[in-house]
């Protein structure tokens, strides 16, 4: 038995050479592939790095203007912000001034207006009471007169019409 274990214990040895062959031959290919792939990398890599610093030099220099361009806009934008403040507040001033003025000149004008008709009214009545009085005067006197003058020349006065006596009938 000791032969057969001696075949077994051989052909294992074998079997793991053989193994130990193949993992290596595996190795070496994947160690090719891979050395290629990191010629590839390296030639990518190189590229990039001729490239980059001339892109990191254009981004920096964007940057850097934006950045400056951002800072003024935004301190043109706080000037604007403020000078509309005070403009708006310059506005709200002026506007209440506006309307203090015209209500003070809106109370000027009733009260010259009520002071200008209460006069008319005053002149009015006292141009009625001091014109109707002698033109009254005037119209009795003249009544007066004719009374007189009917009387001295005995005239007589029209008779009673037909709608005075309709009138007595149905009192």
């Amino acid at each position: 038995m000791h032969v057969t274990q001696l075949g077994v214990l051989t052909l294992f040895v074998i079997i793991t050479g053989v193994a130990a062959v193949v993992q290596m031959i595996v190795l070496a290919i994947a160690f090719k592939r891979l050395s290629r792939s990191g010629q590839k990398l390296e030639a990518v890599l190189a590229q990039v790095g001729d490239r980059l610093p001339p892109l990191l030099d254009e981004a920096r220099a964007t940057v850097s203007e934006t950045r400056s361009r951002l800072l003024q806009a935004g301190d043109n934008l706080v000037a604007i912000s403020e000078l509309a403040r005070r403009q708006m507040t310059r506005a709200d001033e002026v506007a209440g001034e506006i309307s203090d003025r015209v209500r003070l000149q809106t109370i000027r004008l009733d009260e010259a207006f009520s002071s200008i008709l209460n006069r008319i009214e005053n002149l009015s009545a006292n141009l009625a009471q001091n014109f109707t009085r002698p033109v009254r005067d005037f119209t009795a006197v003249l009544a007066g007169l004719r009374t007189g003058l009917d009387f001295f020349f005995r005239r007589r006065t029209s008779p009673p019409q037909q709608t005075h006596q309709d009138e007595e009938l149905f009192i």
